[in-house]
């Protein structure tokens, strides 16, 4: 694969410009005019300036992550509301990779993308990310699909995944003064076993007195 650096325009006249992997300079123009966008310049990226590549359907992502919790929950809302305004889902999993600032991500969904535009199902193009879509959100897109309420569905989804992520940060907040409690109290036990006992000890030994039972435990 070769990277390819681009100038694109889209119908109302907004410039893009990206780099993407392809196998040469005409499949990123044909994946360009795919995306609704009019190829201007397309030119073939060398080397060390190759970074932050665009990973379209020519690529396979090198990354072994997944899109966590507050992505998901970020991308669900942004697609919700793209399609409720009425933008093609292609073009709004397009404008989200693009925007999402995680390159992990981005190459996922602009897999997901890929499968969509190769006739597959949204909740099958999202099967093949099970690490990133859940079983339970997969089942739901594809209810969606078939009822015809897919904007609907995904704005209970953005709901449930906001509520979810907001969920688990009180829950790791709640934990974290407890632990810390914890941390103390085993360094102020440390110190005393350490430092103050044995002085303890010696001034009784010295005295000739007996130790106290929990000290000699």
């Amino acid at each position: 694969m070769t990277a390819f650096r681009y100038t694109a325009v889209d119908r109302s006249g907004a410039t893009s410009k990206g780099t993407v992997e392809a196998a040469d300079s005409a499949a990123v123009r044909e994946q360009l005019r795919r995306d609704a966008l009019l190829p201007v310049s397309v030119e073939a990226v060398a080397g060390k300036d190759a970074g932050g590549v665009r990973a379209g359907r020519f690529s396979v992502p090198k990354f072994g992550k997944s899109i966590n919790q507050g992505q998901l929950a970020l991308v669900t809302r942004q697609l919700s509301t793209l399609l409720i305004n009425g933008v093609r889902i292609e073009s709004a999993l397009t404008t989200i990779a693009r925007q999402i600032g995680s390159s992990s991500a981005a190459v996922i969904l602009f897999q997901v993308r890929d499968r969509l535009v190769e006739g597959q199902s949204l909740a099958n193009a999202l099967a093949a990310h099970p690490k990133s879509f859940p079983q339970a959100y997969r089942a739901s897109i594809a209810a969606g699909e078939s009822s015809g309420k897919l904007e609907t569905v995904l704005s209970h989804l953005a709901d449930h995944v906001e509520t979810r992520q907001a969920n688990t940060r009180t829950i790791g907040l709640a934990l974290v003064y407890p632990a810390f409690l914890g941390l103390i109290s085993i360094g102020i036990v440390t110190l005393l076993l350490t430092f103050v006992v044995p002085d303890i000890v010696q001034v009784y030994r010295r005295r000739e007195a007996d130790l106290p039972l929990l000290t000699e435990i």
